[in-house]
């Protein structure tokens, strides 16, 4: 929270201003990995209720937009009127939201559109978040879902997909990712 309110006091030109975007970035980067953790060591308890999907998508938007300095994150709940319901844990269903979305993020080159998009068909609800990265390794397949297994070259922990995907099917749902027509990756 310091490094951002000294961020945004500062000028771009200032020579203290790539140092500062360095501090944020790291800070988040280790928040997210305290967090993922965490998750990992010990689940909380969940809670089952009755909860708006669009909003959940919303916050986690909210909460990872400050991260998307030079990428532009659109949320698509076109088609939606109103909330789309679902049972489940509301933090624990933002997780998923702010994984994916994190790493959509770092596989999007700088300028990158990242898109997350919510559908309802047949009393169902899908989320897609989409990339126009370099897309996946031929032979990433299943080992995304695994933990500590990751690709980027950042020095990822390969936890998020695997936590992630554990939620969803808590949720009775699941989680695919696959390459985009056109470059890029879906999940």
């Amino acid at each position: 929270s310091y490094a951002q309110l000294l961020l945004s006091e500062t000028p771009p030109q200032d020579p203290h201003y790539s140092i500062l975007k360095k501090m944020e970035r790291q800070t988040f980067r280790a928040a997210h990995l305290v967090n993922n953790l965490l998750e990992f060591a010990r689940p909380r308890p969940r809670a089952r209720v009755r909860t708006d999907l669009a909003r959940v998508l919303a916050n986690a938007a909210e909460s990872v937009e400050t991260a998307f300095t030079e990428r532009e994150l659109r949320l698509d709940l076109e088609g939606q009127e109103g909330s789309v319901w679902v049972l489940g844990d509301p933090r624990e269903l933002e997780q998923i939201f702010v994984n994916l979305l994190t790493n959509a993020r770092d596989a999007s080159p700088e300028g990158g559109l990242v898109s997350c998009a919510l559908r309802q068909k047949d009393g169902f609800a899908e989320v897609t978040v989409a990339d126009r990265g370099a897309g996946l390794p031929a032979d990433a397949g299943e080992k995304l879902f695994q933990p500590f297994f990751t690709t980027k070259k950042s020095g990822g922990t390969g936890l998020g997909l695997a936590i992630s995907r554990e939620i969803a099917r808590r949720h009775g749902g699941d989680i695919g990712i696959r390459t985009r027509e056109g470059g890029g990756t879906e999940a």
